[in-house]
């Protein structure tokens, strides 16, 4: 397991967890699993040198833009950090990323066959870490189990003038370019 389940949380961000319905909310990394890839898109199989996702996944709740209480689901590849941010974009509605950072789209995944459950963008942890810092402030600490309890502070808030502009550090980019080659 390369991209571990940040459990062990304080009593804070447990009862945070608590408050927006994280299910399972102990034992994460006892529900792992295996979801075959069979999309068309060769580009995977070849860039990751697997045909399938082993992932972590949990639930939690929160309300869509709209204001409508809504299950979201986090996943990602405990093995090669390819974290599904699809739930991520639809929950806090932010834009067009891949335009704004010039060389994520080479790193990106956008799974449309197979598992419909897999489907969306899989993006390389610490890309979705720091992009997730731009946008994801209302469901932050639902993000502490993927992301660590260091990953709420790093949220901007929604007052905040770069909150909502989706650029992420060149040199993240460039590191999970490495990573990934």
């Amino acid at each position: 397991v390369n991209y571990p389940c940040h459990e062990g949380l304080s009593e804070f961000h447990r009862q945070k967890l608590l408050e927006l319905n994280v299910y399972p909310v102990d034992g994460i990394s006892n529900y792992s699993r295996s979801i075959p890839f069979k999309g068309a898109k060769e580009s995977f199989l070849k860039s990751t040198g697997r045909s399938r996702f082993d992932v972590f996944e949990y639930r939690f709740t929160a309300p869509n833009t709209r204001g409508e209480e809504k299950n979201w689901w986090v996943m990602w590849d405990y093995y090669n950090g390819l974290v599904r941010v699809h739930d991520f974009f639809d929950c806090c509605k932010p834009g067009k990323v891949k335009k704004i950072n010039p060389g994520l789209q080479s790193i990106c995944h956008n799974i449309t066959g197979g598992n419909l459950h897999a489907q969306g963008y899989w993006i390389p942890y610490p890309a979705a870490k720091a992009l997730a810092t731009k946008f994801c402030f209302r469901i932050r600490y639902a993000l502490t189990i993927i992301f660590g309890e260091d990953f709420p502070p790093l949220c901007l808030p929604e007052s905040h003038p770069n909150f909502g502009k989706y650029s992420i550090d060149l040199e993240i980019i460039e590191s999970c370019k490495e990573t990934s080659a």
